[in-house]
């Protein structure tokens, strides 16, 4: 078991997949529906403005713009909120969809040029449907 000491409030919770604990997870979904509520409320507001409207940080809003759970309305941030790669403005996320088609360009030709070939030795090429467990197919 992996206990760890919540970064937030400093409490001993046992880690599973959030890096924080369940008060502080709860507590973060509060804030962003604060958030959801004071941009609805008023659409056209800055980051400053939803920050201190909302009483939630500037660290915790660009959190949010990277997770993709909250977007800056008509595309761009200023050069505030930029590509991690190229440092061009986005809206959100973490890069920019240039960087991002390129990225999925280089993946892709390093993992073959199509996704559904699949390799001449392949059982599914040679008309077998037989599976194995890795200990099964070692022994044969």
């Amino acid at each position: 078991m992996d206990f760890i000491n919540c970064p937030r409030c400093g409490k001993v919770f046992r880690r599973l997949s959030v890096p924080i604990c369940e008060d502080c997870v709860e507590s973060e979904e509060k804030d962003f529906i604060r958030i959801k509520e004071f941009i609805a409320d008023n659409p056209t507001s800055t980051l400053k403005e939803v920050a201190e409207g909302t009483d939630v940080s500037v660290k915790r809003l660009f959190k949010y713009l990277r997770e993709g759970r909250l977007e800056i309305a008509g595309g761009l941030a200023g050069g505030e909120f930029t590509c991690e790669k190229c440092n061009k403005p986005i809206a959100t996320g973490r890069i920019c969809s240039k960087c991002h088609l390129e990225m999925t360009s280089k993946v892709s030709e390093l993992f073959g040029k199509d996704k559904d070939e699949k390799p001449k030795d392949s059982p599914a090429n040679s008309g077998g449907s037989r599976m194995y467990t890795y200990d099964k197919k070692k022994k044969d």
